[in-house]
């Protein structure tokens, strides 16, 4: 290829990145009520109920407030299972579609096919994060003391998850596969993350085996951007989100270059 026509291929998949990712935001606007108010009511019902009603009679957890202790939690949970949900959603819904063909046989980078797919993941937990957010910090009263590092914790947490969506969608042959994925792995991870206690109060070997768990450190290091408190070395942390979010990536991209999942 000469420079010229380096040049214009390399525009022609930015347009095509762009068109990708378009389509695939313009689809989450249209279902705002599924992406934004279930996240949004589950989260408040959790502030209520194990927040200010259980909360009360807990009391502090690591010098805060139990409300301000499972914020953070609640937050990642919907950046991690929204992020997933979509990409692995538009993979599999456009695979039984056929739609997926048209993409494949196109001209476009696998990189292109990715980064389009995966900007919706992002666009959906952003929205459906920030919400959260809002209403779970205006009701636990809390600021945030590290932006960089909420804002940094935020987005590789919703690429990692994008990219496993992806990943999962291009395995998945039918639709149960997803659900599977999502309520059996993710949902208690989530769950066994940190999100509701303090790792340090559980005994051997299950304090231990905790840490295993890559969304525990999200967890800790979103809970370490908002109020300062951490279980664990912070640089340990955003160690383990990034490179989880590069390998990730690596076999996601891999499987595309391979037409894994796209060609029969």
């Amino acid at each position: 290829m000469s420079t010229i026509s380096q040049q214009s291929f390399w525009q022609l998949q930015l347009r095509a990145t762009y068109t990708l990712a378009c389509k695939e935001i313009k689809r989450i606007l249209r279902i705002w009520k599924m992406s934004v108010m279930p996240p949004l009511i589950n989260t408040y019902l959790f502030c209520i109920i194990f927040g200010k009603i259980l909360g009360s009679k807990i009391g502090l957890v690591a010098g805060i407030s139990y409300l301000e202790f499972i914020v953070p939690g609640l937050i990642m949970n919907i950046v991690v299972i929204e992020s997933f949900n979509n990409v692995a959603s538009s993979m599999v819904i456009e695979k039984y579609h056929h739609a997926i063909d048209d993409i494949s046989m196109s001209p476009m980078h696998s990189l292109a096919i990715l980064i389009g797919y995966c900007a919706g993941g992002i666009f959906r937990a952003l929205i459906s994060g920030l919400v959260t957010a809002v209403l779970a910090f205006w009701l636990a009263g809390a600021l945030i003391q590290h932006p960089l590092m909420f804002i940094y914790t935020f987005l590789v947490t919703s690429i990692a998850f994008s990219l496993f969506g992806m990943i999962v969608g291009l395995h998945a042959t039918k639709f149960d596969e997803m659900p599977t994925i999502l309520h059996f792995i993710l949902t208690p991870l989530t769950f066994f993350a940190g999100t509701f206690y303090d790792i340090r109060n559980l005994p051997s070997p299950w304090q231990e085996l905790s840490w295993l768990n890559p969304i525990a450190y999200m967890v800790d290091t979103f809970r370490y951007s908002t109020y300062g408190v951490t279980f664990h070395s912070i640089y340990l942390g955003l160690a383990v989100i990034t490179g989880l979010a590069l390998l990730l990536f690596i076999i996601a991209y891999g499987l595309l270059v391979t037409g894994y999942g796209l060609r029969k």
